[in-house]
Order: C-alpha cells, then structure tokens, then sequence
C-alpha cells in the first residue's frame, strides 16, 4: 500500500527550493533521502521528485530514481489516469498526480522527464501547475498546459494524498 502524501510538506519544501535557487543538474541527485534543500545545490527532476515523496511521507515511500524506473514503478503501483488533461481538468486542493514524458515517444529526445501536478488556488480559481526540476530552471512551477508538456505527457497516475 502506498502512503499518503502531506501536500504541505511538498509546498514546504518546494518553496524552499525555489528561495534557495537550487538548479539543475542532468544526472544530480541529493547524496541522501533525507537531505532537505539545504543540503543539495543541484537535482534533477527524478532526484527532486524522489526527495520530496520521501519527505511528505515521513519517509515511508521510497521510489526508485530515474524517471523511467518512476514511471514503471508507478504503472505497477498507481491508478493511471486516462489523459494528462483530465487530470488537470478535475484537479482540487486535496489531489496530486504524477506525470511522466517517456524518451522517444510523443516526440520527445533521448530524456524523460517526471514532475507532480498539483492545485494552484490563485484566489480567482483553480488551476493546475507543476512540481518539477528541469532544464534551465531546477525546482521550479509551470502551468500544467506548458507546450511541451502537453505535447510530450506519456502517463499520468493519481498519488494518495492525506
């Protein structure tokens, strides 16, 4: 059984990526699990997506690192939700996915890429936006329907959160 998720402690930590300026780094990963964003200067979006799970669920979920053994991972363990725009279209407070862009499919390169897609309440309604380290950037959000994105997504799986 997969634990659940604290959604905060997700917020928590991504935002102090973000202060931090932590970037990215094909390949970097935090020496531990239990390192918190003090501790690393670079990550990838596997690493990244890998800490933070680890974190909001008092270290309960270990996944696997790289997107593609998280994206097997999930095929096995996660419900798939049938389009990446679905769940962006019935995304509330309380729900978190995990969306994968599979190397060579869907027009994408030789990389994958994985990020968490979440509720972004604005004040002037929901919108859905990303959790995720990539190129460019390090942990960082986007709007779930960033370009590339929407044209890349692979899969896309629903995580239980708490």
């Amino acid at each position: 059984m997969i634990p659940k998720i604290d959604l905060s402690v997700i917020e928590k930590l991504h935002a102090q990526c973000e202060r931090r300026g932590v970037g990215y780094g094909l390949g970097a990963k935090a020496d531990h699990l239990s390192d918190g964003p003090d501790k690393f200067s670079h990550i990838d979006c596997s690493g990244y997506i890998r800490v933070l799970l680890f974190h909001a669920t008092n270290g309960a979920l270990v996944i696997p690192d790289g997107s593609q053994n998280q994206r097997e991972w999930a095929e096995k363990n996660l419900n798939q939700v049938g389009r990446y725009v679905d769940a962006a279209s019935y995304m509330t407070g309380n729900r978190l996915f995990i969306c994968f862009i599979k190397p060579h499919a869907n027009g994408c390169g030789a990389v994958g890429h994985v990020w968490l897609l979440r509720d972004a309440d604005t004040g002037i309604g929901v919108r859905a936006e990303t959790v995720e380290s990539h190129g460019g950037h390090g942990p960082n959000s986007r709007a779930w329907n960033t370009g590339v994105l929407i044209r890349e997504v692979y899969s896309v799986f629903e995580l239980p959160t708490a």
